[in-house]
């Protein structure tokens, strides 16, 4: 394991002292602490239902879901759940990373965070959720960065997001980037353990 962990007077700490604190922070600060619980509850189960992908996208986006049920509303865009859930149920039998990218992106509504969060639901343990809060959080553990640093270009350089309208292979060769730095900084387990997302989301708004 590589990096420097820090809290958020600038010391420094242990792997386990980091994760700890920092997934407290998650929970004082998440919005809807049970829609995450019933995210990270199904994330377990083989089979998922058309419940659990629409509590995925409401969590996901921020958003809420008309009487209905049809559509996930978000930041003035709309996303159509049956069509998600039309291509969650194709992916599912495919298996293909690549595959699946491309189905969720032609979802109007779906960009590259959102799309992987569903790769994440299908293939948990494969591929890690992605979030930029998370994502500048590695980066500065990377490079030994102490908390109020700034991560210079984040949202031109490294930012997944900054990738809409693009493939779903130049969203897989970053993602697979960022998956190798949780790896390299966490181990394995960064990718099935939601303690180190949410402790590096936590972390990630300190920069």
């Amino acid at each position: 394991m590589t990096g420097s962990f820090y809290s958020p007077l600038g010391e420094e700490m242990e792997l386990s002292d980091f994760l700890a604190l920092y997934t407290h922070i998650y929970f004082c600060q998440v919005r809807n602490l049970d829609l995450d619980r019933a995210v990270t509850s199904a994330l377990k189960n083989k089979e998922k239902t058309r419940e659990n992908v629409r509590d995925l996208l409401l969590w996901k986006t921020g958003g809420s879901c008309g009487e209905d049920g049809e559509y996930v509303s978000y930041r003035g865009q709309k996303i159509d759940l049956n069509k998600v859930w039309q291509a969650f149920t194709k992916t599912r039998e495919e298996r293909d990373p690549k595959a699946m990218l491309a189905d969720f992106l032609h979802v109007k509504g779906v960009g590259p965070v959102i799309a992987i969060a569903l790769v994440w639901y299908v293939l948990g343990g494969k591929y890690p959720i992605y979030d930029q809060f998370a994502h500048k959080g590695l980066i500065a553990i990377q490079k030994a960065l102490e908390p109020r640093n700034r991560i210079d270009g984040f949202l031109n350089r490294h930012y997944i997001g900054r990738l809409s309208g693009l493939s779903a292979g130049a969203v897989l060769a970053e993602l697979n980037q960022y998956k190798q730095g949780l790896i390299e900084v966490f181990g394995q387990e960064a990718l099935t353990d939601r303690g180190v997302d949410q402790a590096l989301w936590a972390y990630g708004h300190l920069f």
